[in-house]
């Protein structure tokens, strides 16, 4: 009976290895995209300082400009959008908004959204970067 649990141990020891072995390369071949949107002080307006967005697709990853994935926009010397809009459009596309940004983020009157994107579409629009 001992070399029956034993064999069980060591098969799901080799299981959870393999899983951390896996989690570990899916890790390595994406990334986080950070979009950036900065807001009006006492307004609903706001601004996305991004010039090209990567976003989520049906079929894949595309990169947009701020005008195309959020429409017209308002403002003569920035373009600027409604904060909702920005928000709702970016979680349609995947998008989080980025809870504990990395210490040199941190600004006042800034979010920061994040979208898990395969390192080769980055490598492959490094003008979204």
């Amino acid at each position: 009976m001992p070399a029956a649990t034993d064999i069980a141990r060591n098969v799901v020891a080799m299981t959870e290895s393999r899983m951390e072995t896996i989690q570990r390369e899916v890790a390595s071949e994406f990334m986080d995209y950070y979009v950036e949107m900065s807001q009006f002080q006492a307004t609903d307006a706001c601004y996305v300082k991004n010039k090209t967005i990567l976003v989520m697709v049906g079929n894949g990853y595309l990169a947009m400009t701020p005008e195309q994935l959020f429409g017209d926009c308002h403002g003569e010397i920035v373009a600027t959008y409604q904060r909702r809009r920005v928000l709702n459009v970016l979680t349609a596309h995947g998008y989080q908004e980025c809870q504990n940004p990395p210490e040199t983020l941190l600004q006042k009157n800034r979010a920061y959204f994040v979208l898990k994107v395969p390192r080769s579409i980055a490598l492959q629009n490094m003008d979204a970067m």
